[in-house]
């Protein structure tokens, strides 16, 4: 069996996997999933939010959050935030 962190995701049931708002301050995780429609999706992708991309939740103020995702820092919103599933790192 491997280690790699690719086959982890992978094999994740979708009971595993929680929401980008559920990760916390200070956490990592990879995105496993993009729920929303088409032209959502293709927006959170172009903004690197891809599966297996590694992002990072660098802090937390009223309804969104500051995240790290592919070197670059974005605030999203809760809303947004609900949508990216992840697995925790």
């Amino acid at each position: 069996m491997s280690n790699n962190r690719m086959d982890k995701t992978m094999t994740q049931t979708p009971s595993s996997l929680l929401p980008l708002s559920f990760v916390g301050v200070g956490n990592t995780a990879l995105v496993a999933k993009v729920a929303g429609s088409e032209d959502f999706k293709q927006h959170l992708t172009s903004l690197g939010f891809v599966e297996g991309a590694q992002v990072a939740v660098v802090s937390a103020a009223g309804s969104g959050f500051i995240v790290e995702v592919k070197g670059s820092q974005l605030a999203i919103d809760n809303s947004v935030a609900l949508k990216i599933k992840c697995q925790l790192v």
